[in-house]
């Protein structure tokens, strides 16, 4: 799994990452690659973090309408890519989607592509 990088911008004074447990929203993390053999990402899918109680995070990609939660915001960003995954496999394989699919598969795919 990706690990998450501590980054702190002074001039925004904005923490863009960081694992610290009393920071309760963070943006700036991209998931850079997959842990999967059948699918690479053309470019990094950027992650927001969240902590919405002391030991629940959510990690989410708005765009691609994926999130899942964890206990610390790695537990969150590790069961995230794995959820991506997960849905981009599940919305490759329908016959039929609805706008809403469609729409969410079009998103991931500017991101993720199946290996050659």
């Amino acid at each position: 799994m990706s690990k998450i990088e501590v980054t702190y911008n002074s001039d925004a004074n904005h923490l863009l990452a960081s694992l610290e447990p009393n920071v309760p929203s963070v943006d700036g993390h991209y998931l850079t690659e997959l842990d999967s053999d059948k699918l690479v990402l053309i470019k990094p899918i950027p992650v927001k973090l969240e902590q919405i109680h002391d030991d629940e995070w959510i990690a989410s990609f708005d765009a691609g309408g994926i999130f899942f939660s964890g206990g610390t915001a790695q537990e969150a960003f590790d069961a995230f890519e794995i959820e991506l995954i997960q849905a981009y496999e599940t919305l490759k394989s329908l016959e039929e989607r609805g706008s809403f699919l469609s729409n969410q598969l079009q998103v991931l795919e500017r991101y993720i592509v199946k290996k050659t």
